[in-house]
């Protein structure tokens, strides 16, 4: 578990959250040294008091000055004992109250040690002393020693975010980086943060509520026109873990049989509880699936582990309600109907209600088999809204487009590939043509094999043409037959 607990704290999810700071704290005087410290344009209220000196503190006089209003205030004195609270438990909690001025903004700190600014260029970094001399120097991010030394490797790659998996000799970690070009994108942070800062805040938020999830130890944000465009958030690995729905497609297929349905056992009851506990304190995760899970199976007992990724969605609340736990429930269920079987379904529910005891199910078979319809009905939603996504470059399609043709295809296919079907269109069906499968006038298909993902695939090859001058016109104005059909591995003539 990230950052340092102790015993004695209960319920921390139940501590009403700290609200920004309103306008009319923007003119409020310097605090003395009593245990609040503020400043006019970056206000930053620290609380290291023990929480049984709340009340003398708060009746003294000139001990805070400034600090809070009387109790109509926004800044009641009820946010501020749930302050004290987290602070009771040994934890500094920080609570940025800032007037988005110059780059001075500071990292929420729960415990984890994030607490160094450092500016690198037109990069402003928050970053873990511990790792500041791995991660930084003189110019910035070691990128280029990096890239010298072939530790640099593509996760995942789209037009706004790419990921990053760098492996030293010493350490290894992740690096997302968010990309912003549009003025118009740049111009939001003016009224929200950058996607990195909301998931180094969030990861801190989980840490607060004991919610398994990445280790945040750096976040950079680039300046221009002194708004925030690209940004970077760096977090410690997770070792031995990967994806839950990898692990399912991938790893759990090549185990021996007993011990396969061991670790089924296991993933079932611990995915369970790692639902519950983030119910239980308050945690929507907006992409709430598989992939969003890391696992790691210890080999000596096939004990298992999860752990939740991918933060810049989550949002913190109080104690999820009935409806809003049972939508989380059916966002995850939806990618996992064809992974888990019905046995496992219902070991899974059972195990959730039974650390859910406030829900109060009359019949749980029947609500259990309502909750499987209803995801059922949200996967199939999901797959009509992929298909529209066919031409677009996401982390299911890409596309390349040449003077002539443009080309769009799976991404199991490699880019070479699909650049040489591009450069010669014909070559499959010439290859291929003594196994036709449909040959018309206007259509002509036959049966290929190409590599997908490493192994040969059965596809078939289909061939359009238009079969007069009027029709060739009308392809000019409407889109072509392949890409009405959305088959992703078409090629059309442009």
């Amino acid at each position: 578990m990230l950052g340092s607990w102790d015993d004695s704290e209960k319920n921390v999810h139940r501590v009403p959250p700290i609200r920004p700071a309103t306008r009319s704290c923007r003119d409020r005087r310097a605090c003395d040294d009593g245990g609040f410290q503020g400043s006019r344009d970056g206000s930053r209220l620290t609380s290291q008091i023990p929480l049984g000196d709340a009340r003398s503190i708060l009746r003294s006089r000139g001990q805070i000055r400034g600090a809070i209003d009387p109790p109509t205030s926004r800044w009641s004195c009820d946010r501020l004992f749930g302050l004290l609270t987290i602070a009771s438990c040994g934890v500094t909690s920080t609570s940025v109250l800032s007037k988005r001025k110059g780059v001075d903004f500071g990292p929420h700190q729960i415990g984890l040690g994030v607490n160094k600014r450092r500016r690198s260029g037109d990069v402003a970094w928050n970053v873990d002393p511990a790792w500041e001399a791995v991660l930084l120097d003189e110019g910035g991010l070691r990128w280029q020693q990096w890239a010298r030394d072939g530790s640099i490797r593509v996760i995942k790659d789209g037009p706004h975010r790419t990921v990053y998996r760098i492996d030293l000799p010493q350490i290894s970690f992740f690096l997302k980086h968010y990309r912003c070009a549009a003025m118009s994108r740049a111009g939001r942070h003016l009224i929200r943060p950058s996607a990195s800062r909301r998931e180094f805040q969030r990861a801190h938020d989980l840490v607060r509520r004991r919610i398994p999830t990445v280790r945040p130890v750096a976040v950079g944000e680039q300046y221009r026109h002194g708004l925030v465009h690209d940004s970077f958030f760096i977090s410690d690995e997770v070792a031995d873990s990967v994806p839950l729905d990898e692990f399912a497609a991938a790893v759990l297929p090549r185990l021996a049989e007993g011990r396969r349905h061991t670790v089924r056992r296991h993933a079932c009851v611990e995915l369970a509880a790692l639902c519950a506990r983030m119910h239980t304190a308050g945690v929507v995760h907006d992409d709430f699936h598989a992939g969003n899970i890391l696992i790691r199976v210890d080999p000596s007992d096939d004990t298992v582990r999860l752990t939740l990724i991918d933060l810049p969605g989550v949002r913190c609340h109080r104690r999820l309600s009935r409806n809003q736990s049972f939508r989380s429930l059916i966002m995850l269920g939806s990618g996992l109907l064809s992974q888990a079987n019905r046995s496992e379904r219902w070991r899974f529910w059972c195990a959730y209600l039974e650390r859910r005891a406030e829900l109060t199910i009359a019949d749980p078979r029947a609500m259990a088999a309502k909750l499987d319809a209803l995801a059922l009905a949200r996967s199939r939603r999901v797959v009509r809204s992929r298909d529209r996504r066919a031409l677009r470059t996401n982390r299911d399609y890409f596309g390349i487009v040449r003077s002539a043709y443009a080309g769009h295809a799976v991404r199991g296919l490699s880019e070479r590939q699909l650049s040489e079907l591009i450069d010669d269109p014909e070559a499959l069906l010439r290859r291929y043509v003594v196994r036709p499968a449909k040959l018309t006038h206007r259509t002509v298909v036959v049966r290929a094999a190409v590599e997908v993902n490493g192994q040969q695939q059965p596809i078939a090859w289909k061939r359009f043409r238009e079969k007069n001058g009027w029709k060739s016109l009308l392809a000019r104005l409407r889109p072509s037959r392949a890409r009405r059909e959305r088959a992703p591995q078409a090629i059309e003539s442009v």
